[in-house]
């Protein structure tokens, strides 16, 4: 019969081997991915999946200092995710101005921000109330 230790061992090593096949598939999506904010995201997903996967080798190899090694990453890939996301950001910007501005065209930015703002709420309203419907429910 196996050993509670033995059963550890092997489901952490289970899981190291599936998190790096998902690892494989976030990044055959950053390279594929049709827009830069999916590539974006798959890299966000990237570091995340690789943080748990340094922290499930702590735990099988029995080393601590893994951890800090975990943490060190978690800052390194947080800040990587924002400046790609403040390029992406002065990249739209850009795009959207091309030196003239009308009072006419701020108004239609305003309003259709208004309009994809609403759109947002309702959709979070749903996403929320959807796990717990039965709380929304009357009997």
């Amino acid at each position: 019969m196996l050993s509670p230790e033995i059963i550890k061992k092997y489901l952490l090593i289970g899981s190291a081997i599936f998190l790096s096949i998902t690892i494989f598939a976030c990044l055959l999506r950053a390279i594929l991915g049709p827009r830069f904010t999916d590539r974006i995201i798959a890299a966000n997903i990237i570091g995340t999946k690789t943080i748990a996967l340094i922290s499930i080798m702590s735990l099988i190899v029995g080393e601590d200092y893994l951890v800090d090694i975990c943490l060190i990453y978690a800052i390194i890939s947080f800040m990587s995710v924002v400046v790609l996301a403040r390029s992406v950001i002065e990249r739209k910007n850009k795009n959207n101005t091309d030196g003239k501005s009308s009072s006419i065209n701020n108004s239609i930015n305003i309003n259709n921000n208004a309009s994809q703002a609403d759109e947002l709420r309702s959709m979070i309203q749903q996403i929320w109330r959807s796990p717990f419907s039965y709380i929304f429910e009357e009997q």
